[in-house]
């Protein structure tokens, strides 16, 4: 998330930060979304549809909703209330914070393993963020694994101050049959390199960091 978008979601208390220096929903922003979702969910398909029509003026923006149907409307709710206080954004960028914030809603996965500035999230949300942004890594890993040990200290370092791509962890032993089977993933440590939706390259174990810095290049170039 752009540091300037979190400190204005924390401003208007749709973020707050706890004591570990989590960064999780504010309560009322987090009610909020509850009963925006409720409304949605109650409402018939034709006013539905017509809602987002009103909302969502961005052709791939609505396509990717229309294409993701089980989190559709809360992502979807996250969307529309961002507009208040991101006025500005892009309908791109509000998708994005969207994924952010929905995952947030669902509380944080297993994440002990996650490298530093890579942000954690379950599996199912992949398709999403695999349409939502342009360049991303995807970082798996378990537990009681060296090699996963030396990826994260790497991938972290050398992730850091990247600009233009976005950084997920997987805790793979709770996804492994959906990481199977959308990705092809069957162990850990693995990192996907993704471009424009596809899996550019992918590295399987840990790897010496100038091969890590070269395939992010590679993929942030592409």
């Amino acid at each position: 998330m752009d540091e300037r978008d979190v400190v204005r979601l924390v401003e208007d208390g749709v973020l707050r930060e706890t004591e570990t220096g989590r960064v999780e929903l504010g309560s009322e922003f987090r009610e909020e979304v509850e009963e925006r979702v409720a409304v949605l969910e109650a409402s018939e398909e034709d006013a539905l549809d017509a809602t987002m029509e009103t909302a969502v003026s961005s052709q791939a923006v609505r396509a990717l909703f229309d294409a993701h149907d089980r989190h559709r409307i809360p992502l979807f709710a996250l969307f529309d209330m961002l507009g208040d206080s991101l006025p500005s954004s892009d309908e791109e960028s509000r998708l994005q914070l969207s994924v952010f914030l929905f995952q947030l809603m669902n509380g944080y996965p297993q994440d002990d393993g996650t490298p530093a500035n890579f942000f954690p999230v379950d599996a199912d949300l992949l398709p999403i963020i695999l349409g939502a942004f342009d360049r991303i890594v995807v970082y798996v890993w378990r537990e009681d694994c060296p090699p996963c040990e030396l990826m994260q200290e790497d991938l972290g370092r050398i992730a850091a101050d990247r600009e233009g791509v976005a950084l997920f962890s997987i805790y793979g032993p709770e996804w492994k049959d959906k990481l199977e089977d959308q990705l092809g993933v069957v162990g850990a440590p693995t990192t996907l390199f993704v471009a424009d939706g596809k899996v550019d390259s992918r590295l399987h174990g840990a790897h010496y960091p100038e091969v890590i810095t070269e395939e992010l290049e590679k993929t942030l170039s592409s």
